[in-house]
């Protein structure tokens, strides 16, 4: 038998290869698109008639329905959607994307969101938006606090939204819930993270009105990971009103970046890892940072048994602060990774050694730039090397290296002072090569602790 190399295949010039793909590919390839391409691509040929009605996923959204050539119909849209779900029958349906942005146009929202629980809907997306306040709050369906085969839950609340919970029953299969929450009504807060016996990852993110008192209940039995992300909607300038009260005895993770020094009650949890960040609270918040002092030492109470600690909080640099705030001692944290912004105090490196007795694993991340004036408090030796540094720190690096007197110095003295120190990796930020050159000789000359220390100087490719 005779072997041609290079032989043509036998498809045609403009054959349509991709109808020739089986069914599982074409709705697989649909499922990636907004229900609305889905249907259109229905005009292609026989075989893509009904293909949508095939797609485990259905995106439906208002913005589809706007253009710049005609002007907006919402009843086009409403069309659209009961006539989707109605010729989706009883199928079921994995993923349900459902987008307004202006529910007081659409009277059928409760239906739509019925027939995805009806429709054993495993994934479900809710981004509802409301263009004038309304006197009278908007309350989501019972039967979706009640499915059976939800697994995920997205919802977008702005402050005429209502989603409060039965007392029992809720959530019975729920493992993520991610809500967004614009002014939230604070009974929904109080009630709505206090169901899934079954939930493992919760996301809370949003805006907070500045007079809001709020009450953040979270009663997760089986919560592993938490992540909480909010913005005030102006400067913080009093004592936060806002209270999470978190109840989640196998909490393994928390994500945390707010502005405002929220209160923090955490019962007994299994932290493993914490990042935090208040990036946006400075020294010139002072008087308000020290009346939360209590809210700082509770927060830390909280993540007392962390490993892992991602840290950006520039006013625990502070004198003041320090002077108020007493740290608990982090006995069990291996690995920091903390973030110093230029107007930052290197105090707060001291502090964190301090408390860290069995630290292993030493990120600094510093020169971040900030709007803030920079802090012309200089790197000031503690006076007693902290027990890490003798015993344990075996990594270290130094991000953002700009070759600055008091970058040199910190790299000095935890060099003499680290006496296991194993490696030691500087990063330079915007420094020219002659000068990072000459640097990096003068920083390899000084004195380690260790005799296994190995400093390296990485290029980065940009």
């Amino acid at each position: 038998m005779t072997m041609q190399m290079g032989s043509k295949t036998n498809s045609k010039p403009g054959q349509d290869r991709i109808s020739g793909l089986p069914d599982e590919i074409l709705c697989h390839i649909l499922s990636f698109t907004s229900t609305v391409d889905a249907v259109k691509a229905s005009v292609l040929s026989r075989r893509w008639e009904n293909m949508w009605l095939r797609v485990p996923t259905l995106y439906l959204s208002d913005d589809d329905f706007r253009s710049d050539e005609r002007e907006f119909d919402p009843e086009r849209f409403v069309a659209f959607v009961d006539r989707a779900l109605f010729l989706r029958g009883s199928s079921s349906i994995h993923r349900i994307s459902i987008r307004c942005s202006d529910t007081e146009n659409y009277p059928h929202l409760d239906e739509w969101i019925c027939s995805a629980i009806r429709g054993n809907v495993v994934e479900l997306e809710l981004d509802l938006h409301e263009s004038d306040f309304r006197y009278e709050p908007l309350e989501l369906p019972r039967s979706l606090f009640m499915s059976r085969s939800l697994v995920v839950l997205k919802l977008t609340l702005e402050e005429n939204y209502v989603a409060i919970p039965p007392s029992s029953d809720c959530f019975p299969c729920l493992k993520l819930l991610d809500v967004s929450v614009f002014y939230p009504d604070p009974a929904t807060m109080e009630s709505l993270f206090t169901c899934g016996p079954v939930l493992e990852h919760l996301i809370i993110e949003g805006y907070l009105g500045e007079d809001q008192y709020l009450n953040f209940n979270i009663f997760a039995p089986k919560l592993k990971r938490l992540e909480l992300r909010f913005d005030p909607c102006d400067e913080v300038d009093s004592v936060s009103n806002i209270l999470f009260n978190i109840n989640a005895p196998k909490l393994e993770r928390l994500d945390l970046n707010e502005n405002f020094l929220a209160s923090y009650c955490l019962s007994e949890n299994a932290l493993s890892e914490a990042n935090i960040s208040f990036s946006d609270l400075h020294s010139e918040d002072i008087q308000f940072i020290t009346g939360s002092v209590d809210h700082i030492q509770k927060l830390f109470e909280g993540i007392l048994n962390v490993k892992h600690l991602s840290l950006q909080a520039p006013f625990l640099g502070d004198p003041d602060t320090e002077s108020r705030c007493n740290l608990p001692k982090l006995n069990n944290l291996k690995h920091l990774e903390l973030q110093l912004e230029n107007c930052c105090s290197w105090q707060l490196l001291t502090r964190l050694l301090t408390i860290s007795p069995n630290l292993e694993y030493l990120v600094l991340e510093i020169n971040i730039q900030c709007c803030e004036y920079p802090n012309e408090d200089g790197w000031s030796p503690p006076k007693l090397v902290p027990i890490c540094l003798v015993s344990c720190l075996k990594n270290l690096f130094i991000r953002g290296f700009k070759g600055e007197p008091d970058d040199i110095e910190v790299a000095k003295y935890l060099m003499k002072h680290g006496e296991v120190l194993n490696n030691v990796t500087i990063y330079s930020c915007d420094v020219p090569a002659e000068d990072m050159l000459k640097v990096s000789q003068e920083i390899s000359m000084f004195p380690k602790g260790s005799n296994t220390c190995q400093v390296e100087f990485p290029k980065i490719d940009m």
